[in-house]
């Protein structure tokens, strides 16, 4: 508004100095305008400039703000891997992609053996610590593709697209040997406290044109076979 100001009422001078009778006071008077013109155009090129950057840190700000609340909302405050909400969606999406693709998709169900003596035995606050410990240990041993995710308790789900039961097995077997072979150790009053743990877990790869509740069945047979 403040440059259309400016715009109109140079336009109007313009008009006055159109009458001017004598040619070098025209000149000197037009030199004069356009240099006020010119320097109205910086202005407002700076402001613009101004106005641009402060828009895209904002537009940047906020874009951060989302990614964080994003992941906030699709993690498990607990033990920092997808929440079941988050792993609902993907399951949906990789089955959907494994079918249009033709590509195979695999289903990790796992769950922790034992799990209410070792809170029984330590107390929930260091049951809690177990199941980060095993989600940590689940994540480092996935792909980039591969979905981890807490499904529910101390229950997990691994979504593994593009590979079948075949291709996941040894190293699902590794992973829980893994598993088996770590400890948690913890002080009480001076005193050095470990806890032992092992999960056992359940296989199943997308077969023809099953649904997703389906996989998931199949997947927690297995599981309950393997304890």
């Amino acid at each position: 508004a403040e440059f259309h100001a400016q715009v109109l009422a140079s336009s109007s001078r313009f008009d006055a100095i159109a009458e001017l009778g004598d040619i070098r006071d025209l000149r000197r008077r037009l030199g004069q305008e356009v240099g006020v013109l010119r320097k109205a155009v910086a202005e407002k090129q700076q402001r613009d400039e101004q106005a641009y950057t402060q828009l895209t840190h904002r537009v940047e700000s906020l874009q951060s703000k989302l990614a964080e609340l994003e992941l906030e909302v699709a993690s498990d405050p607990l033990t920092r891997v997808a929440n079941r909400g988050h792993f609902d969606r993907m399951l949906t999406r990789m089955v959907e992609q494994a079918r249009q693709k033709g590509t195979a998709l695999s289903l990790a169900m796992i769950d922790v053996d034992h799990f209410k003596q070792i809170n029984d035995s330590h107390g929930h606050p260091i049951g809690d610590r177990v199941l980060l410990c095993i989600a940590q240990l689940l994540a480092k041993g996935v792909r980039t593709s591969d979905v981890v995710a807490r499904y529910g308790g101390e229950e997990f789900a691994v979504l593994l697209p593009g590979a079948s039961v075949g291709e996941i097995e040894d190293r699902y077997n590794a992973l829980l040997r893994e598993i088996a072979a770590t400890a948690y150790a913890y002080d009480v009053l001076g005193r050095r406290e470990v806890v032992r743990f092992t999960v056992s877990c359940g296989l199943a790869d997308l077969q023809g044109s099953e649904t997703e509740a389906d996989l998931v069945k199949r997947a927690d047979e297995a599981l309950y076979e393997a304890k």
